[in-house]
């Protein structure tokens, strides 16, 4: 199978998420945790990417173009059922961007995604989410200047400004803290437990 057509699979399934996407959002189907439509989509994708992974090897840029590997990358960080799938992908990813073959943004957005999946502290502070107080924050305790520092090594804004941005943007969009920040917190848990993160 030539490169392209393997690009074009990514890109068919990144195509049926987008889709679905858009649909729950204009149904305003996605306020009260993760859809089930969108879960089992999810599952659906990363099992497809997965066999033209194992089959074909890392999605890299040289190898399929920016557009595939860009899909590639957010089908695997949807798949968040699947812990071993994405901490494999960390790691090929990291060696990959390395090699300049991947972006080490990604790297970054995806190591800080599965830390806060295991309770550990973020490296870069990139995954945002409702704190106790109704503010949309950084999730999970960090070290401000140490931040600051992994964050200034790949050209992003510091934590102090991004937080700013983040909570702009989510008054700008009417986005709203969940009612019940701490069932929300109960009903994640149990899930980080039942897929095994924890």
């Amino acid at each position: 199978m030539s490169d392209k057509s393997i690009a074009e699979r990514i890109l068919k399934l990144k195509s049926k998420d987008d889709l679905l996407l858009k649909k729950l959002l204009s149904e305003g189907s996605l306020s009260d945790g993760y859809h089930p439509e969108l879960r089992a989509l999810h599952s659906e994708n990363i099992k497809a990417f997965l066999s033209i992974w194992e089959e074909y090897g890392f999605p890299s840029l040289s190898k399929v173009g920016e557009e595939a590997y860009d899909a590639a990358f957010i089908i695997v960080q949807h798949a968040i059922d699947h812990p071993k799938i994405l901490k494999k992908y960390r790691d090929e990813l990291l060696k990959a961007a390395q090699e300049g073959e991947a972006k080490m943004m990604h790297y970054a957005y995806l190591s800080d995604r599965i830390a806060v999946f295991e309770g550990r502290p973020q490296t870069y502070a990139i995954q945002f989410d409702w704190d106790e107080e109704g503010f949309l924050s950084p999730q999970g305790p960090y070290d401000p200047k140490a931040v600051n520092e992994k964050r200034a090594e790949l050209g992003l804004n510091t934590i102090e400004d991004q937080i700013q941005k983040m909570r702009e943007y989510a008054r700008k969009t009417g986005q709203e803290p969940p009612k019940n920040w701490h069932a929300k917190q109960a009903t994640s848990d149990a899930w980080r437990k039942e897929v095994g993160w924890i």
